[in-house]
């Protein structure tokens, strides 16, 4: 998934099965042209295995991968722990 903080939803698609490099670097190539080309671009990505060698897609662009361990940079894993809390305060 790519979300913008001025725009929301950018791209998002489905994978059944395994991710593969060239997959996300498709992925990567499609969120890019969704997005003005003349603006500069940060795609953010975390450190699975099919993202470690990531290309760049386009002028404008620069890949930033996470930090290994940063659960309150991922938005995935943020609203996991959030919501582990919230059913946590629940039983109480």
């Amino acid at each position: 998934m790519a979300v913008s903080p001025t725009g929301g939803l950018v791209h998002y698609t489905a994978q059944v099965g395994g991710m593969k490099a060239q997959l996300f670097n498709d992925f990567l190539g499609q969120a890019r042209r969704q997005l003005n080309p003349d603006e500069q671009v940060y795609l953010i990505y975390d450190g699975a295995p099919a993202h470690r060698n990531a290309v760049n897609p386009a002028a404008n662009t620069e890949l930033k991968m996470l930090p290994a361990y940063s659960p309150f940079l991922n938005i995935v894993s943020y609203s996991r722990t959030s919501d582990q809390c919230a059913e946590s305060s629940n039983k109480d």
